[in-house]
């Protein structure tokens, strides 16, 4: 159970980090200028797919883990 938590973690993290890589790239490229990239096509599409990957990830990984705890709490594998 232990090895299949870390692999979970693992994907939301990276999801999360390439959401995050994304959001600064908008921003970070257009630098001398002020012209955000967030309302471009490329960047929108990828900001919603990962944005949205990320907080289903979340959540449901919080819930996952929500459950399974409290099958060990009434199992009493839980001090």
């Amino acid at each position: 159970m232990v090895r299949k938590s870390v692999v979970v973690l693992v994907f939301v993290q990276v999801v999360g980090a390439i959401f995050y890589c994304v959001l600064l790239a908008a921003y970070v490229l257009p630098f001398p200028s002020m012209q955000v990239l967030i309302g471009e096509p490329v960047f929108r599409s990828l900001l919603s797919v990962f944005g949205g990957l990320f907080l289903v990830s979340t959540l449901v990984s919080m819930i996952a883990f929500g459950v399974s705890k409290r099958r060990e709490r009434a199992n009493g594998q839980v001090q």
